[in-house]
């Protein structure tokens, strides 16, 4: 039973060969997929905008968006301080 047990603790304390330092292809491969998604998403709809409406829009429909990512932090920090 012992040899059983130093065994299975051999086992959990060796690193996954898959990945670097124990992480699996999945860990290292969503995050990049994501953000090239983001990326394109983005640069796509900056040029759609640009091509359609050109840069007029900038001076009649800006939108700070640091400050709607700051209120949005910020409620969720309560949002998790409060539940």
């Amino acid at each position: 039973m012992h040899h059983d047990h130093m065994a299975m603790l051999g086992e959990m304390a060796m690193p996954r060969a898959a990945g670097i330092a124990g992480l699996d292809a999945t860990a290292l491969v969503a995050p990049l997929v994501h953000t090239t998604g983001y990326l394109v998403v983005t640069v796509l709809l900056a040029v759609v905008v640009y091509e359609k409406v050109g840069l007029r829009i900038l001076r009649s429909a800006w939108i700070n968006v640091n400050a709607l990512w700051c209120m949005s932090l910020i409620g969720a920090a309560v949002f998790v301080v409060l539940s």
